[in-house]
């Protein structure tokens, strides 16, 4: 069974939310499940909030950025996940002006097209060029198969039919909750409204 990752941004009054992004951040680049043709420039985000003053395993950050703490890299790690590219960012408190620079920027690389459209909520664009949301959605599980360079299925994915989505494995959702990974919650795709 696969979930949708997702920041638990539920989670805002017990750690920090970073409400910008960086503007060399461009989400379709980092959505299309395809390897980066070339390292990022260094982005910075910045926390302008008081309180709270703790950081989450996945960072409560802008947009659909995912960044990763070390120790959700190395959950991921173990795990067996290996379709993942990380690049440095820093972190800046801006009040206290101390600085993190061990998270890393995530880029999940490997789509598959298993969307049970005929099962599923989606609202397709006007042209009827791709979806504009996806919720509530079953997968055909049979579609999905190892990535270029793998012998398994991928633990960790995005949802060619809609790239927002990030879906893991169950065995990723067990590991990061036998890690106490913070900041991620994994919904059930027939759940996700």
């Amino acid at each position: 069974m696969y979930y949708v990752m997702k920041m638990d941004m539920a989670l805002t009054s017990k750690f920090i939310y970073f409400r910008k992004k960086p503007r060399e951040y461009d989400g379709s680049l980092w959505r299309a499940g395809e390897a980066l043709p070339a390292p990022p420039p260094m982005m910075t985000l910045t926390a302008e909030d008081e309180k709270p003053t703790a950081l989450s395993d996945l960072l409560l950050a802008p947009s659909d950025m995912l960044v990763f703490s070390p120790k959700l890299m190395a959950c991921l790690d173990e795990a067996g996940v290996s379709n993942i590219e990380y690049f440095k960012v820093r972190l800046v408190d801006k009040k206290s002006s101390k600085t993190t620079d061990d998270y890393r920027l995530a880029n999940v690389i490997g789509s598959v097209g298993c969307l049970d459209v005929d099962n599923s909520q989606v609202t397709p664009f006007g042209d009827g060029e791709g979806y504009q949301s996806v919720r509530e959605f079953n997968l055909i599980e049979n579609r999905i198969k190892p990535l270029p360079g793998m012998k398994g299925k991928p633990l960790v994915f995005r949802l060619a039919e809609f790239t927002y989505h990030v879906l893991s494995h169950e065995s990723i959702k067990a590991a990061c909750a036998k890690n106490k990974i913070t900041g991620v919650k994994f919904i059930p795709t027939k759940e996700f409204a």
